[in-house]
């Protein structure tokens, strides 16, 4: 697709005027505008590029350094002495290198996640599509997207103190787990450079203690210093917001490690959740796997399919699903996510994103409706699992409703 139609489609998406630019500040392409421009556009528009005083004067402001710096759009305030209104903007990358900048004219209107991936996977399109005879690009690549590989490394060979040095304010300190995100169809290296460049995003809006990079085909986040049932929820969210963008990737979640050198195999065990996921249950019905879940897939197999067993908390967890099918209630899933999380209250009502005073209203309906106390460890374990085997049958909900 011709450069000029990607910028044309996706003003007229977003609604707001764009400009393309080489990395020498040449002209590519420009979409139109109805509204007053800036002194800057006109220059633009009618030099085929800004001037070289406008340039020195982005450079001494530090505007290039920010957009190279960031994986994804940048908000830039205006800079009243070039007569230059507020942009956005992002970097055009073939690789490593830093061919052209894609210019965003920003008002007060809020930008949405759908607009930012829009303009992210434009940017990636015009990449494959780059003039680049006789340029010379900058070569840049952020430094965490190094640190994830050496991280997933298994020579054994890892120095976490020198990466610490390196890590641009990222925290490498324990617990280490791994999330995956992987495609189950062949993707170009565009592709998988787009939804990296997404994740990112992602990361930075929600401050996700976290490394990643493009590793194999698929994008690998390292996050750290995160407890588990944290991460869980960083993963959700993640997942929800990436199909909201439109991309469909399937995500696993390795397990949690005190040392990086458990990393490798955080990643291992990500990328068998999901592999084991899609057996259980198709990918695009359900894109989230946890390896900690997916653990007890052979004995969940077994059971679900039993006809030769006790009523041992299967019968608890059935008189709930008959309840929250008659009344539109979610008390499996509560009682789900309080088991999963230890009967940690906090950690829980955090999960379901309910006040705790919520939660304890639940749990007393929980107690009303199965009329049997819960407070028997070997109770609650029976009951786990079988919540287990209801939900991975399709009997009680989906994480991604």
């Amino acid at each position: 697709m011709e450069i000029q139609v990607l910028v044309d489609e996706l003003a007229a998406l977003i609604k707001r005027p764009i400009t393309l630019e080489d990395v020498n500040g040449n002209l590519i392409a420009y979409s139109v505008h109805e509204d007053p421009v800036d002194r800057v556009r006109l220059e633009t528009l009618l030099r085929r590029g800004p001037s070289k005083d406008t340039l020195e004067t982005l450079i001494k402001h530090g505007v290039y350094e920010k957009i190279h710096s960031s994986p994804g759009v940048v908000r830039l305030g205006p800079v009243p002495e070039l007569g230059l209104t507020s942009r956005m903007a992002i970097a055009v990358r073939c690789g490593r290198n830093v061919v052209g900048y894609l210019w965003v004219k920003d008002d007060e209107r809020s930008i949405t996640p759908q607009d930012e991936a829009a303009i992210i996977k434009t940017a990636r399109m015009i990449a494959s599509n780059f003039p680049i005879d006789g340029l010379e690009s900058e070569v840049f690549e952020p430094e965490t997207r190094r640190i994830a590989l050496e991280l997933l490394s298994p020579d054994g060979k890892l120095d976490l103190n020198e990466l610490k040095q390196k890590s641009e304010g990222i925290r490498l300190s324990p617990p280490f787990q791994v999330l995956v995100l992987h495609h189950p169809l062949p993707r170009s290296s565009y592709y998988a450079q787009t939804v990296l460049e997404t994740v990112e995003v992602f990361l930075k809006n929600h401050n996700v203690n976290a490394v990643s990079s493009e590793y194999k085909g698929e994008v690998v986040i390292i996050v750290c210093d995160e407890p588990w049932h944290n991460v869980r929820g960083i993963a959700l969210d993640l997942s929800k917001y990436l199909s909201s963008v439109g991309f469909r990737e399937s995500l696993g979640i390795g397990g949690s490690y005190t040392d990086a050198l458990g990393i490798p195999k955080s990643y291992q065990e990500a990328r068998e959740a999901i592999q084991v996921g899609a057996q259980l249950r198709h990918a695009d019905q359900k894109p989230f796997f946890d390896y900690g879940q997916m653990a007890l897939y052979d004995l969940i197999q077994c059971m679900r399919d039993c006809k030769d067993h006790g009523t041992f908390g299967r019968d608890i967890v059935q008189q709930l699903i008959q309840y929250d099918r008659i009344n539109g209630t979610e008390l499996v899933k509560t009682l789900g996510v309080m088991l999963d999380y230890g009967w940690r209250r906090k950690a829980a009502a955090d999960c379901l994103r309910i006040h705790p005073n919520t939660l304890d209203y639940r749990l007393r309906k929980i107690n009303d409706v199965v009329q049997r106390s819960l407070d028997d460890p070997s109770v609650r374990l029976a009951v786990h699992i079988w919540v287990k085997v209801f939900g991975y049958i399709g009997e009680i909900w989906d994480d991604n409703k």
